[in-house]
């Protein structure tokens, strides 16, 4: 519960550097904390566009759905453009 508590108010930051620091080892836990993070942080613009990009070759279509989200938070963003192009 502690624990959980803790998560809750974790910076969106904390779960980008959690989950990079995790996918070399274990690529789906790394997904795990960015899904949580975009679930406690929708309308953080990194978060989502790291889940997104994160998606792109393994799930296209969850990965399309989180770039939307990023483009719809900063509309015009190159990145995520690109990034929609490779999903």
């Amino acid at each position: 519960l502690e624990g959980e508590a803790a998560a809750a108010e974790a910076p969106p930051g904390a779960y980008i550097l959690l989950s990079r620091l995790l996918r070399p080892h274990d690529a789906r836990a790394a997904e795990r904390v960015l899904r949580q993070g975009a679930e406690r942080h929708p309308g953080d613009f990194a978060l989502v566009q790291e889940l997104g990009a994160s998606l792109i070759f393994a799930r296209p279509r969850d990965a399309e759905r989180f770039l939307a989200a990023a483009l719809a938070l900063r509309p015009g963003s190159f990145g995520v453009l690109g990034n929609l192009g490779l999903a």
